[in-house]
């Protein structure tokens, strides 16, 4: 049956097109449509180059773009959420020499303190900033050579085509800063804890992992404040979990015991750390999930995969929120994570237009 011999009304779905349909359950609200006019406020933000990562502070009244200018040069700036205007920028590398990855800036748990790890031309570099713009030359001061640190050469090579650095960090407080990195000139995994205010560096541990691919990398690390520990998880499915400990009259932690354990033998992407308990994961065509669970045999805790959704897609998540998003190419998913078990129960499912 021709598209035209469908009469208004018609209820059997089968003589109904696609396109009438939709409009059929649609036209109810065509009275109402002022309603969903200006819903969303557009703004064209110029960023002089590609994003490579952007970021909402947790105070809301900034957005953080990671920018790339070439192979040698980056810059993150910092746009006003209230007047989209540019507040803040600093550029990283630009000489003959540089070759640099960055990805992710990290910040803290009120968002107005924030962190880059990066890598330039092998040698790894860590700078904090806050919301004050400074010169090149104030900003270079206060960057931290982890090379010279930890007397490591400059051998390490990132992989083409990938933005990750080889490098990651994450707040434990305003002022600590956890860093970790993989080695692949020695195949060595260094992890180190980092006062930004005295600039003093503790707790500097080292594993040497046997066999292990030079494309591997550590992909994230988090903070877990309930249990005062950092779990970082490399893309193929290697994990550490150093549990601390402040020492009592000062603001330097000690390490009580460090764990290293491999979660899975899949690559993992896109990662996140929900209510400090169970870890998201984007890996392929599938969004795995892992929490810790206690073996009596070793009386230790190991991550545990304990779900697994079917989803070719992108990954997101909102800290402080119960759902999580994952977009396909047709369309998008809403999983509610807030239940005892922290099993993803479907939430709602929208087509994505965009």
């Amino acid at each position: 049956m021709e598209e035209a011999d469908v009469r208004i009304g018609e209820t059997n779905k089968d003589l109904m097109t696609t396109q009438m349909a939709q409009a059929k359950r649609l036209s109810k609200w065509k009275n109402y449509n002022e309603i969903f006019d200006n819903l969303t406020i557009q703004k064209t933000v110029p960023t002089s180059f590609p994003i490579v990562s952007c970021m909402i502070t947790y105070d809301s009244t900034r957005t953080i773009l990671v920018t790339k200018e070439d192979d040698t040069a980056y810059h993150i700036r910092q746009f006003s959420l209230t007047t989209q205007e540019l507040v803040c920028t600093e550029r990283y590398g630009g000489s003959a020499n540089s070759y640099i990855k960055m990805k992710d800036v990290e910040q803290n748990a009120v968002g107005d303190r924030y962190a880059i790890a990066y890598i330039d031309d092998g040698n790894f570099k860590l700078r904090v900033f806050d919301k004050e713009p400074r010169t090149e030359e104030q900003a270079l001061a206060k960057e931290l050579d982890i090379n010279k640190e930890l007397g490591l050469n400059d051998y390490t090579m990132p992989i083409d085509g990938f933005g990750d650095p080889y490098i990651t960090c994450t707040f434990v407080t305003d002022k600590i800063l956890f860093v970790n990195l993989f080695h692949n000139g020695d195949s060595k995994h260094y992890h180190f804890f980092f006062n930004s205010e005295t600039r003093e560096i503790f707790g500097k541990f080292d594993h040497f992992l046997e066999g292990m691919s030079p494309l591997n990398f550590p992909y994230k690390c988090f903070w877990n404040e309930t249990q005062q520990e950092i779990y970082t998880f490399y893309r193929q499915g290697q994990a550490y979990r150093i549990k601390i400990k402040k020492i009592e009259g000062t603001e330097t932690y000690e390490t009580v015991e460090t764990q290293a354990e491999k979660i899975t033998d899949v690559d993992l992407g896109t990662m996140f750390l929900i209510k400090e308990t169970c870890l998201v994961c984007r890996s392929s065509g599938n969004i795995l999930f892992f929490k810790r669970i206690y073996d009596e045999k070793t009386e230790k805790w190991y991550w545990t995969q304990y779900h697994k959704l079917q989803h070719k897609g992108l990954l997101y998540f909102i800290k402080g929120n119960i759902r999580i998003n994952i977009t396909t190419d047709e369309k998008i998913f809403f999983y509610l994570v807030n239940n005892a078990e922290y099993t993803p129960v479907l939430e709602n499912v929208m087509y994505n237009h965009m």
